[in-house]
Order: C-alpha cells, then sequence, then structure tokens
C-alpha cells in the first residue's frame, strides 16, 4: 500500500476506533468500555505508561519509552481486551513519534482485533469499510475521509482526523 494510502488509513482508524489524545476515553471507550476496577495489572501498567507519555528527551516519559514499555508487557500473557488497548497506544504512540509505517502497523491489528470482539458494532464495521475503500483507492485524501466520516454522523472524528493530519505536519 502506498505511503499516502497507509496514513489516510492510520488516522481513519485512530479516530474511528480509538479516538486521539484528544479523545481517547470518549471514543476509545464506547468500542471496549471502560477499564474495570478489576482489570488486569498488564493494562493498567500500559494505561498507565501512555497517560503519561509526552512528546519529551526524558526516556521515561517520551513516546518512544512508553513503546519500549507496551512491548515488553505485550510479550506477557495478556487478554484480548489489554491487547486491543495496547494496539492503540502504540499506534498513537508511533504516529506522534513520525513512525508512519509501525503506527499503520498498529493500527491494523487493532482494527483486526476489534473487528474480532466487536464484530457487530456499527463504529468498527464502518471502520473496517473506509479502510478498504482507501485501499482500494475509492478515498484517496483526507478531504473524502471527513466526508465520508460526516454523512456517517462521525463530525467529531472527522475534526479528529484534521487535527490529527496538522500534528503530523508539524512534525
Amino acid at each position: 500500500m502506498r505511503k499516502r494510502k497507509r496514513l489516510i488509513s492510520l488516522i481513519a482508524i485512530l479516530c474511528l476506533i480509538a479516538g486521539t489524545g484528544y479523545a481517547v476515553n470518549k471514543v476509545l471507550d464506547n468500542i471496549i468500555g471502560e477499564i474495570p476496577a478489576d482489570a488486569e495489572p498488564a493494562l493498567l501498567k500500559a494505561s498507565s505508561c501512555f497517560a503519561n507519555a509526552r512528546v519529551t528527551d526524558n526516556p521515561k516519559r517520551s513516546y518512544t519509552g512508553c513503546i519500549a514499555e507496551i512491548q515488553t508487557i505485550m510479550k506477557g500473557p495478556v487478554n484480548e481486551q489489554t491487547s486491543l488497548r495496547c494496539y492503540y497506544y502504540l499506534a498513537f504512540s508511533y504516529f506522534m513519534n513520525k513512525e508512519y509505517d509501525k503506527a499503520h502497523q498498529q493500527a491494523t491489528k487493532m482494527l483486526k482485533l476489534a473487528l474480532k470482539l466487536h464484530p457487530d458494532n456499527s463504529t468498527v464495521k464502518y471502520t473496517a469499510a473506509l479502510v478498504e475503500n482507501i485501499q482500494d483507492g475509492e478515498i484517496d485524501n483526507l478531504e473524502d475521509v471527513n466526508i465520508s466520516l460526516t454523512a456517517q454522523g462521525f463530525t467529531e472524528a472527522a475534526g479528529l482526523g484534521e487535527e490529527l493530519r496538522k500534528t503530523g505536519e508539524k512534525q
């Protein structure tokens, strides 16, 4: 897949399935639910690591440090809900590090797992169809993605996609 298509589908997946740094809890929780009080320790550790990550040179608080820690967590036994969130955390962290191919790989894993866990969820199904349209060349720019999102009632996600695009251009 061409680099431009990967970036457009990455932005679509991040906005619809997981939200962005601006609206992670609102959108992510709609797909996979709030982090339960009795969540497995791996999920709590990954979520805490991601919540504290920033664009910084401090390796303990950087997205690079977050990536390394979450990859370590993912090597251990984790349930599928933890994996789903970790794929998002990795995708967003790679995006913030301008490692768009790696971000796309993680976002694709997240979408596949979301389809498995939530096959009847309309947002998950729409996201999968949108990504397929991007891959097939039917949608080839962010403006078309935003038109599609708005037409489907995902107005907030369309705006978040624009913010993500601007963030990617600035870095």
